[in-house]
């Protein structure tokens, strides 16, 4: 007498003789995809939340390309939302590569600015630190000279 489980007994494993995705599964996966978008593409533009807004949106390009490959495997039309994700996801992302690759390359400035707004004792002494940081910004980046006001930098 054995009290090993037969065969069915369990859930069986999913691997290439297994039937397909539903169709409810494929939709809502692509919901999904669209919704993961969407949060990344808001905490891009709330300061303190941009910093994990990639998190979302490389989700959300990962789901979405996975719907879309299952949708094509088993001969289904691909779910719009997907599509939304993926391109809004992949759109977060190279906006958070470009933010970071900006800070990267401006690091010496704004390091310098943040001395300099840190020593700074009057309005006027600050403002001078914008005006420097603007300076340094037009030369780094090979702008004609006051090209940036003060305005413009924070």
């Amino acid at each position: 007498m054995s009290i090993e489980p037969g065969p069915g007994a369990g859930p069986e494993p999913k691997g290439p003789g297994t039937p397909p995705e539903a169709p409810q599964d494929i939709e809502r996966n692509g919901r999904q995809a669209m919704w993961l978008a969407l949060i990344a593409l808001l905490m891009m533009l709330i300061p303190l939340t941009s910093v994990f807004a990639v998190i979302p949106a490389v989700a959300a390009i990962v789901l979405g390309v996975r719907t879309r490959r299952t949708a094509k495997r088993i001969g289904r039309q691909p779910v719009p939302g997907s599509l939304v994700g993926i391109v809004v996801g992949a759109l977060v992302a190279a906006l958070f590569a470009m933010t970071v690759a900006v800070q990267l390359y401006l690091h010496e400035e704004i390091t310098r600015y943040g001395r300099c707004r840190d020593a700074a004792n009057t309005v006027q002494e600050e403002r001078g630190c914008r005006e420097r940081l603007a300076q340094d910004v037009e030369r780094k980046f090979g702008l004609p000279a006051g090209s940036l006001n003060e305005e413009m930098l924070p």
